[in-house]
This record gives C-alpha cells, structure tokens and sequence, in this order.
C-alpha cells in the first residue's frame, strides 16, 4: 500500500507539460505497485483464516460493482502485458500573478495583463505558473491524478476492511 501511494505523490508532484515522458513512467509503476496490493492481501500469512477467500471475493465484487476499479485493472493489464499506458491528452494551464498577492485572485492573468509591462521594475513580481493534467481517453471524466488518487482510496479501504474482519 505504502509502495502506490508514494507512487502517486510522485505524479501529483509531476505537473510541468514538458515531463510526460516521466509522468507515464510513473504512472506505469503506480500501475504495478497499486495492483499488487490486492495480490499480495490474498497471500498475507498470520491473519485470522479466510482471509485469502475473503481477499479473492473482495476483488471479484470490486470488479462486478466499481467501473474505476476494473478500468484500473485493465491499465495494469496492458502496462503488464502489452504496452506502456500513456495518458491520451493533457490540458496545460498557465497562470500568470503577482507574489504579492498570490494565485487565486480574480484574474490576475488579465489583472498583470493591463497592470504590469513585464520589462519594468516591479516584473520580479510577477510569476508565470505553467502546469499540465492529463487524461485517459477512455476515461475523461477525471484528470489521471485524480483517479489514480480515487483507487487509492478504493484500495485502503480494502486494507482496512480486511484487517478488520481478520486481525
């Protein structure tokens, strides 16, 4: 568990648009180590019995019932097996504000436009923050981070149950 969720601060923490190439790398390890985490709960030995058969309905439940789970398992699949999964588009954005006052105001891309000649003093004070998302084309409801971070959830929750019923 502890190996897929330090794989996906590591791509949330890679938002620059020209890191693609290790934005897939690292999507394609989150892949394997988030998936392992239901292979290795069906093998865990010193819990309570059943756990094994538990783990295995566990799973099977999660694919019958959970559309994000399964697609996920799918990805594993074919990073595993077929070919390195990459995000099919991304979405670039670009603001542009003063440090003084943050990102987040109203506008302050169109705020610095008209306030600030960006070759005068004062130009220190203005920032251009330049960051991508990206998507999976069979699954554009939600940018890569945020589903990875959703199985995630999915996968501790799984954890947790588990070692509930089987201590």
């Amino acid at each position: 568990m502890r190996d897929a969720e330090v794989r996906l601060r590591e791509r949330e923490q890679t938002t620059q648009p020209n890191s693609l190439q290790v934005f897939v790398r690292r999507l394609n390890d989150f892949l394997r180590a988030a998936r392992s985490v239901s292979d290795f709960l069906k093998r865990e030995t010193g819990h309570t019995p059943g756990l094994k058969n538990w783990a295995k309905q566990e799973e099977n439940n999660l694919l019958a019932s959970d559309t994000r789970f399964s697609y996920f398992v799918g990805l594993r699949d074919e990073s595993t097996h077929r070919r390195i999964v990459e995000p099919s588009r991304q979405h670039v954005d670009v603001q542009v504000f003063d440090v003084r006052i943050g990102p987040g105001s109203p506008s302050p891309g169109a705020i610095l436009a008209s306030a600030y000649d960006f070759g005068s003093p004062g130009a220190e004070n203005v920032v251009q923050s330049t960051s991508a998302k990206y998507y999976f084309v069979d699954w554009p409801s939600e940018d890569v981070v945020t589903f990875c971070r959703e199985i995630v959830g999915t996968l501790r929750g799984l954890v947790t149950r588990a070692y509930q019923q089987f201590p």
